[in-house]
């Protein structure tokens, strides 16, 4: 196979990969009520830290503000987050675990781990840093253009 056949097979691939792990995600997460999509937001909430503005998580997900502003509204109403006024900002809006929220990803820990484990089983320890690595350069190319 040439250069010119693998790179957009390279990219099939991503998003074919995409496509199945959102399934099965769906499919996972949707037992407590969450798509993999909003399961995704709090997981980057989670990495800009508690009390973040929904700018600063749409950043993140390198997404529009309002994207995550609707999906932040799904959340409140499913009991996941509490959106705060900022007290310096009026125009920023924070975003809060909710007590609820803490104590599903709590219950949820150890299911996770092995969700986690079962979908990427297929690589060993060391295909699996390097994919990482390679996702890595990519996504970081990706952000320069």
């Amino acid at each position: 196979m040439t250069t010119a056949s693998i790179r957009p097979r390279i990219l099939g691939y991503i998003f074919l990969l995409e496509r199945k792990l959102d399934a099965i995600c769906n499919r996972e997460f949707g037992k407590v009520g969450l798509t993999t999509k909003q399961w995704f937001v709090l997981i980057s909430l989670g990495e800009v830290g508690e009390g973040s503005s929904i700018s600063m998580v749409a950043d993140k997900l390198s997404t529009s503000h309002q994207n995550i502003k609707r999906m932040a509204l799904q959340l409140q109403r499913k009991g996941f987050v509490d959106i705060v006024q900022d007290d310096n900002d009026k125009r920023r809006l924070n975003l809060y675990f909710t007590r609820e929220c803490k104590k599903m990803w709590n219950e949820r820990d150890e299911d996770d781990t092995r969700t986690i484990a079962m979908l990427t089983s297929p690589l060993s320890d060391s295909e699996a840093q390097a994919f990482l690595d390679m996702l890595e350069r990519l996504t970081g190319h990706l952000d320069n253009i």
